[in-house]
């Protein structure tokens, strides 16, 4: 009997720490939006991941983090292999984020600042 609700018990908490594990945000800070406005170097990136904005910033105008790994960049080379986690805006960019595993050129600019093609995302690839 005692093997049965300990064997019940183990397995309530390892579906607990399952689902925790589940719920968990970006690995990194969020760049803030504004400093994400002023960047305009071009990034070849990797999705890593895609989380709701209303869950991870506090900022009205952030409809998503993206997280992504930097696997190219022309202005800072220490930069590549790098994992940020940037804001995105479906409305100013034009589109919703971009896919997990996508591989993409982007400046982070665009994915806060108003698109100049509403009907796609724009980027620079």
């Amino acid at each position: 009997m005692s093997n049965t609700i300990s064997i019940r018990v183990l397995l309530c908490l390892s579906l607990g720490l399952l689902i925790l594990g589940a719920c968990t945000g970006p690995r990194e800070d969020v760049v803030p939006r504004d400093t994400a406005l002023r960047w305009h170097d071009p990034l070849e990136v990797r999705v890593l991941n895609v989380y709701d904005g209303l869950h991870h910033s506090r900022d009205p105008q952030v409809s998503h983090i993206v997280e992504v790994e930097i696997l190219e960049s022309s202005q800072d080379r220490s930069m590549i292999g790098r994992r940020m986690a940037l804001p995105y805006d479906q409305w100013m960019a034009g589109g919703p984020p971009p896919k997990r595993g996508t591989v993409l050129v982007m400046r982070p600019a665009q994915w806060v600042e108003r698109s100049r093609d509403p009907g796609r995302r724009s980027t620079d690839r």
